[in-house]
């Protein structure tokens, strides 16, 4: 683990600020989501990817749509790919 020798305070509400030089650096943008992990004692911050496993679902719902001929199915599968997308 690389130390970067920042130290920060949490305020009121238990927030802290990530410095602009590390945001920079690891591409982390306003409002981006983060994961957050436990190690031990250790608080990890990832930025968040969605699971390669709702990729895969998504990828075989829209496979289903453009192969899908009932309108009906279509609308149905369209709701679907777009709730799942979130």
């Amino acid at each position: 683990m690389k130390s970067t020798g920042i130290v920060r305070n949490l305020d009121d509400l238990g927030r802290i600020v990530i410095p602009i030089e590390l945001r920079r650096t690891l591409d982390i943008s306003e409002r981006e989501p983060l994961e957050i992990f436990m190690d031990d004692e250790k608080i990890i911050l990832r930025k968040y990817k969605p699971s390669e496993e709702k990729q895969e679902v998504l990828k075989d719902l829209h496979t289903l749509l453009e192969t899908e001929k009932d309108p009906t199915v279509k609308d149905m599968l369209q709701d679907v790919i777009a709730y799942v997308g979130k």
